[in-house]
């Protein structure tokens, strides 16, 4: 299931693109899907590719724990490759926050996705919040073991140069399971005359060339 998320924040305009998606294209500026990162389970694990993980003190660090799908009884999204438990095992969930920043471009619009299942292990709801550091951000709750996947779209009122955060709120060891991450953005195609409008406008040509004919 796709769900698609919307909210409003200075400076930035969210725009909901269900009725406009028909009509736009995708262009992909960011992927992970955890697969490279380690070839084993790890626990407090920092040290991805595209992100790193903040929070805490060097004494008392907020972590995220990386998982080869099958480890700690947790599986990835098509129960292959890795993926993210984002409560780590400090007790502590980090803030994971991409190492690159991003322009944004005022009026254009971008997607946020990613794949968010429940922690698993339980029945307790887990909360999780992403976004663009400093501007926007969405939280959803999740319980049970399903993925799903969850787009937040947006549109910067101005340019902007912003880094992509998720964070879990819970501080259990036991956290929502993150999978697969990419932001697109999406320009608005050429509009297409509705077939309505080409048959009143194939109409209206032959009447014109009617007209023309008895006048010659």
């Amino acid at each position: 299931m796709i769900r698609f998320l919307t909210r409003f924040a200075a400076p930035l305009t969210v725009a909901a693109l269900m009725a406009a998606a028909p009509a736009a294209h995708a262009a992909v500026m960011f992927s992970d899907n955890f697969n490279t990162d380690a070839g084993s389970s790890l626990l407090n694990f920092n040290a991805f590719g595209n992100w790193n993980v903040t929070g805490g003190s060097a004494k008392n660090p907020h972590t995220v724990d990386y998982i080869r799908t099958g480890g700690y009884g947790i599986d990835c999204v098509g129960n292959a490759g890795g993926c993210v438990d984002l409560d780590g095992s400090t007790g502590h969930a980090g803030v994971m926050t991409t190492k690159d920043a991003f322009a944004l471009t005022a009026g254009t619009t971008y997607l946020f996705s990613l794949d968010l299942s429940g922690n698993q292990r339980n029945n307790n709801t887990d909360r999780v919040t992403f976004g663009f550091e400093g501007f926007a951000g969405q939280t959803v709750g999740l319980t049970g073991d399903a993925f799903n996947t969850f787009v937040f779209s947006f549109t910067p009122d101005a340019d902007v140069l912003a880094k992509m955060f998720i964070q879990n709120a819970g501080n259990d060891n036991i956290g929502a399971i993150l999978d697969n991450v990419s932001l697109s953005s999406v320009a608005a195609a050429a509009e297409v005359p509705e077939p309505g409008t080409l048959a009143l406008m194939g109409l209206g040509l032959a009447a014109l060339g009617l007209r023309r004919r008895r006048a010659a």
